[in-house]
C-alpha cells in the first residue's frame, strides 16, 4: 500500500536541495571585516606633521587635513566594497567590485595624502615632515586583505586576476612620477637617498638570488642523497636543522673570523671580494638558513611519490638513479619548489643583516633609520622589502606553475 504524500514532502531517506529560508543572505566576511578596520581608520591619526626627519611629530585626525569633500572621496571607493560585500557576494561582479574598489582606494588614499601634505609642510617649515598616520596604514591592510581575497575568487592567473593584482601598485607609481606624493615624508627621504636608493636594491637581490641558486643546488642533492641513503638523513637534517636554531645576527657574527682567516690565507679570494666584511659571510649565512626548508621538501617531495610508480619505473628497465631523475624529481618538483618558495621568502628577509657587516642591501635604510629615529626613513626600506618580498613570492609562484607536469596542474585547479 503506497502512502501519499503532501506536495513538497520528501520520502524517507531523501536529501534536501532547498536552501534554509534564514541562509539567503550571506554577507562577504573579508568585505565586511575590511570595512570595520576601515571605520576604526578613521578614528586613529591620519597623519602627523613634525618641524624635522627626527622631531617628534603632532598628530592630526582625518577632520583636522580634510574637509566634507575629501572625506567623501575617501569614503567612496568602501562604499562600493559596502555594496559588493552585501549583494551577491559570491559572483565574480562582486569579487572584481571589491578587489578594484580596494584597489582603487590605495590609490586615492595616497593622492589626498599627497595633496594634503603640501599645504601642512609649508606652514610648518622648510624642514617638515609629513608622515602617514596609523589610520592610512589600518586601511591599506585592510585594502590588501580584500586585494588578496579578490585575486583568489577571480584567479590568478584570469585578466580581472591581473587588473585587481596590478591597479594599486601602477597607480601609486604613476602618481609618484607625476609628483603628486613630494611632499610625503617617504618620498622626501627616497630623494633625498639620491642614487643611492637603487643600488641597494640591486645588493638586496643579488645576495638574495646567489644565496637562493646555491641553496637550492645544495639542499636538492642533499635531500636526494638523505631520501635514498637512510643512514644518511639522520646527520644531515641534524646539521640543516642546527644553522636555523642559530640567530641570524649571531651566524654571521660568528663566520666574520673564518672568512677573514680565508681572506688572508688565499690572496686569490680577497681579490674577489671574501672576507670578515662585505657579502661573503652574508651570502654564506643566507645560504645555510636556506638549506632546511629546501633539504626537508626535498625529502617530502620523493617521499610522497606512490611505491606503484616507482615499481613501474624499475619495471620499465631504469636504475635507481634514472627512477629518481625521470620519475620521482619530476612528481616531486611542486613540493620541492614549495621548500624553495619558502627558502626565499627567508631569505629576502633575512638579507637585511647584511648591513650589519657593511655588505649593503636595503638593510641599512632599516637599521640607520631606526638609529636615527627617521621614521619615513624605516618606512621607505620596510615597502622596498615588502614589494621585492611580494616581487619574489610572484615569480615563485610562476616557476612553481612550470615546473609542475601538466596533469598534476590538472588535478590542483
Amino acid at each position: 500500500m503506497s502512502e501519499s504524500l503532501a506536495p513538497g514532502a520528501l520520502r524517507p531517506g531523501a536529501i534536501s536541495t532547498a536552501r534554509p529560508s534564514g541562509s539567503r543572505f550571506s554577507a562577504h566576511k573579508i568585505g565586511v571585516s575590511a570595512l570595520v578596520l576601515v571605520a576604526i581608520s578613521l578614528m586613529l591619526p591620519f597623519a602627523s606633521v613634525s618641524h624635522s626627519r627626527i622631531a617628534t611629530g603632532q598628530s592630526l585626525q582625518v577632520w583636522d587635513v580634510l574637509d566634507l569633500l575629501g572625506i567623501a572621496v575617501l569614503s567612496a571607493p568602501w562604499a562600493v566594497v559596502l555594496v559588493g560585500s552585501i549583494f551577491r557576494p559570491r559572483s565574480r561582479m562582486s569579487s572584481a567590485m571589491r578587489g578594484g574598489a580596494a584597489a582603487s582606494s590605495v590609490v586615492v588614499w595616497m593622492l589626498v595624502s599627497g595633496a594634503a601634505a603640501g599645504p601642512a609642510v609649508q606652514r610648518v617649515g622648510p624642514y617638515a615632515r609629513y608622515s602617514l598616520g596609523a589610520g592610512v596604514w589600518l586601511a591599506g591592510f585592510a585594502a590588501f586583505a580584500l586585494i588578496i581575497s579578490a585575486r583568489r575568487e577571480l584567479g590568478l592567473g584570469t585578466v580581472p586576476g591581473w587588473v585587481v593584482t596590478l591597479l594599486a601598485p601602477v597607480g601609486i607609481a604613476i602618481a609618484a612620477a607625476m609628483g603628486s606624493l613630494d611632499d610625503l615624508g617617504i618620498l622626501v627621504e627616497y630623494h633625498n637617498l639620491g642614487q643611492r636608493f637603487w643600488p641597494s636594491v640591486g645588493q638586496h637581490i643579488t645576495y638574495s638570488a646567489s644565496s637562493i641558486i646555491v641553496a637550492t643546488i645544495l639542499g636538492v642533492g642533499l635531500g636526494v642523497v638523505a631520501y635514498r641513503f637512510r643512514r644518511a638523513s639522520a646527520p644531515i637534517f641534524s646539521v640543516v636543522s642546527a644553522f636555523q636554531t642559530v640567530p641570524g645576527l649571531a651566524l654571521i657574527g660568528i663566520l666574520v673570523a673564518p672568512m677573514a682567516a680565508l681572506s688572508y690565507a688565499f690572496p686569490a679570494l680577497r681579490r674577489i671580494g671574501v672576507g670578515g666584511l662585505g657579502w661573503a659571510p652574508v651570502v654564506l649565512a643566507l645560504t645555510l638558513y636556506a638549506l632546511l626548508a629546501i633539504v626537508r621538501n626535498t625529502y617530502a617531495g620523493l617521499a610522497s611519490v606512490p611505491p606503484q610508480t616507482v615499481e613501474a619505473g624499475r619495471g620499465m628497465g631504469m636504475t635507481s638513479s634514472q627512477v629518481v631523475r625521470r620519475v620521482q624529481m619530476p612528481l616531486a618538483a611542486p613540493v620541492v619548489f614549495s621548500g624553495v618558495r619558502t627558502a626565499s621568502q627567508q631569505t629576502v628577509a633575512n638579507a637585511t643583516l647584511g648591513a650589519f657587516v657593511a655588505a649593503g642591501g636595503l638593510g641599512p635604510l632599516v637599521f640607520f633609520g631606526l638609529a636615527q629615529q627617521a621614521n619615513d626613513l624605516v618606512v621607505l626600506g620596510s615597502i622596498a622589502l615588502v614589494a621585492l618580498a611580494l616581487t619574489v613570492d610572484g615569480l615563485m609562484r610562476g616557476l612553481q606553475y612550470l615546473v609542475t607536469p601538466k596533469r598534476i596542474r590538472e588535478h590542483m585547479r
